[in-house]
């Protein structure tokens, strides 16, 4: 009689779990829909000053990351530019937008700049680069030790 009540039970509790994987499904796509629109009304609000002081931000060092702390992209590209290409933190611009008063303003500008929505944003030497993964390309290819050995140079 357990056996066939304990049986019983493991029916129900897969069929809550489906329920809460479709509520997590549901909120997920409420989400990603609402960061999309997000973005894209940031897109059109963003004042020229906004995208000029960007632009400055970006020519300041020979490199410029726009980064957010928590993420594991940014991560892998600050330790591929630090660590494996050893190039000197003075000569990186590393802006943490999640901890800028104005990190939001300057993600859409970047996006208005580039159409890149995402985190890592990398320019090396004023040249759009792209996120982690087009940065670990070009180092796979050899491309980025060619984009950085003037830098490394001085």
């Amino acid at each position: 009689m357990f056996n066939v009540e304990v049986f019983k039970m493991g029916g129900k509790i897969k069929e809550m779990m489906r329920g809460v994987n479709r509520a997590i499904d549901n909120y997920t796509s409420i989400r990603t829909h609402t960061h999309t629109h997000t973005h894209t009304q940031l897109q059109i609000m963003v004042s020229q000053e906004t995208i000029d002081h960007v632009k400055e931000l970006i020519a300041e060092k020979e490199i410029f990351v726009a980064s957010k702390t928590y993420c594991p992209y940014c991560h892998a590209a600050l330790n591929t530019l630090f660590q494996k290409m050893n190039v000197p933190k003075s000569k990186v611009l590393v802006l943490q937008l999640n901890e800028m008063k104005d990190g939001v303003d300057i993600q859409a500008a970047l996006y208005q700049l580039n159409g890149q929505r995402t985190v890592p944003n990398i320019y090396i030497n004023g040249k759009h680069i792209g996120g982690n993964d087009d940065l670990q390309e070009l180092r796979e290819t050899g491309e980025l030790e060619d984009l950085l050995e003037p830098i490394l140079a001085n």
